[in-house]
């Protein structure tokens, strides 16, 4: 693949990268934020209930990420102009914290919202990818809080929403070992 010159070291695309333009938003975005490290994110939290098998999750945030490229991209400048960098696979790592109930009523709860809420203050590199990250907060044996986490360069409220739905959708097929549910 060729790259382009004058780019920065590190910027250019690894091997196998399509290289996209950005759309206006994400342009407006980008020179905003003016490509440092950023914190404008947008988040989604699923309350699972029951017991939570990790493998099949993890499965499922692997075959999500395969199909939306936008959680396999990263945001670099070439010559000055910001291009998508969208990696061919990208393996989803998912962060594990145990919270354990305190002694008052809420304590869970309050300590939850606390980690949520640090975990979407945190910044992103945008030449770094993926632009998301996965932190699984466990509450009990049978009740965890899984918060999926994105730049909002590469997401908005709507895709959000997608990615919830594809995501149970995902996880649900992965008991049945039927084929997966979802158009490709």
């Amino acid at each position: 693949m060729n790259t382009v010159p004058n780019t920065t070291p590190g910027d250019a695309a690894d091997a196998g990268e399509e290289r996209l333009p950005l759309l206006p938003a994400q342009e407006g975005l980008w020179f905003v934020e003016g490509g440092r490290p950023s914190a404008h994110n947008v988040s989604f939290a699923l309350d699972l209930g029951g017991s939570l098998d990790r493998s099949r999750l993890s499965r499922a945030l692997r075959e999500l990420a395969g199909r939306h490229a936008a959680l396999r991209c990263r945001v670099v400048a070439e010559s000055g102009t910001p291009v998508q960098l969208v990696a061919p696979s990208v393996t989803p790592h998912v962060t594990e914290v145990g919270i354990a109930a305190g002694p008052a009523a809420g304590a869970e709860d309050q300590t939850l919202d606390r980690w949520i809420t640090a975990e979407q203050e945190k910044p992103f590199r945008l030449d770094e990818g993926p632009l998301f990250r996965v932190t699984l907060f466990r509450l009990a044996e049978r009740r965890h809080v899984l918060l999926f986490v994105m730049h909002h360069i590469v997401s908005d409220g709507a895709s959000c929403d997608l990615l919830a739905r594809d995501l149970g959708v995902l996880y649900e097929a992965g008991a049945t070992r039927l084929p997966c549910p979802l158009r490709a």
